[in-house]
């Protein structure tokens, strides 16, 4: 009996966990015909990291020099700010808006309130 028991407890544990694992939400990725961003930092300067976002086509939509805090891209907050910095780039680069002396695209997502 006691057997039983521990088996059917080791059951229902398993299937609770199944439940709360597949209820995690997760990341909505940009569509491959969108773009992509890139980080280039140093592991020497961590406060200092080059955002670059590409078009579908590989090419180089957009740079820039983010200086004073951190990236933690693992972070789903900081993926989402730069996926909407990513749209705004593309956007501005198909509409001929994206000026080259406009270089605050990444640091309007990031400044602190």
């Amino acid at each position: 009996m006691l057997q039983y028991f521990k088996q059917l407890t080791l059951t229902a544990i398993i299937i609770i966990a199944g439940f709360t694992a597949s209820a995690q939400h997760q990341l909505q990725p940009l569509a491959k015909d969108e773009g992509y961003w890139v980080i280039e930092t140093s592991v020497q300067q961590p406060k200092q990291a080059r955002v670059v976002f590409y078009n579908h086509l590989h090419q180089v939509v957009y740079a820039e020099q983010v200086n004073g805090f951190v990236l933690h891209i693992e972070r789903t907050k900081v993926q989402r700010k730069l996926n909407k910095a990513l749209k705004e780039a593309l956007t501005a680069s198909e509409q001929g808006t994206l000026a080259a002396n406009e270089n605050r695209v990444v640091a309007a997502y990031f400044r602190k309130k």
